[in-house]
């Protein structure tokens, strides 16, 4: 093979390696992501329960909608 070919096969490696993800790395990530929305909203709910204890109706709605939006996009 000459200098030209088998250089054209190192960057068809490279590029296949980096444009497509191992089905590690998807399984991975979405495990990540799903970790990630379930901190989130557990940390939500208690932000939402130290804001209804301290009777702070501004914090509990902002905290709450953010809640819901949450919510809404993990159900897409």
């Amino acid at each position: 093979m000459n200098y030209h070919g088998k250089r054209a096969n190192e960057f068809y490696k490279e590029k296949q390696s980096i444009t497509r993800p191992t089905r590690f790395e998807e399984e991975a990530g979405a495990l990540l992501n799903h970790v990630s929305d379930v901190f989130n909203k557990k940390h939500l709910l208690s932000l939402i329960d130290q804001s209804l204890d301290l009777k702070d109706k501004d914090t509990f709605l902002q905290l709450t909608n953010e809640y819901n939006n949450l919510v809404r996009l993990e159900q897409k």
